[in-house]
């Protein structure tokens, strides 16, 4: 499978979920509404979890400050002297930066 077929399938999945999300918000409030958002966030996170364990098969770096653990981004340097940087913290890796004082403080 190459990497365009896994993105092509995440992207899928990620658009049927928010279909899904769009819906339930139009549902009238109820058990039943609480309910089917529990049941949305859970099946968010796992979503989440499930990209990035693909993302860390394909060789991406992940950082822990939260959970699931973020997809680290490309942010510059070449061949082994590549940064990645965290999109939620900007913690990185690669540049000998340190953690970041409000890395636990993550959204």
């Amino acid at each position: 499978m190459s990497i365009e077929e896994i993105t092509t399938g995440i992207g899928l999945v990620k658009t049927a979920a928010e279909t899904i999300r769009t819906v339930a918000g139009m549902l009238p409030k109820s058990p039943k509404k609480e309910e089917v958002e529990k049941q949305l966030q859970q099946a968010d996170n796992n979503f989440r979890a499930a990209e990035a364990k693909v993302a860390q098969s394909l060789g991406y770096d992940l950082c822990q400050c939260s959970w699931p653990p973020q997809i680290m981004l490309k942010v510059g340097g070449r061949g082994p002297d590549i940064i990645t940087e965290c999109p939620r913290c900007k913690h990185r890796i690669g540049d000998d930066q340190p953690l970041p004082d409000n890395w636990q403080d993550c959204p």
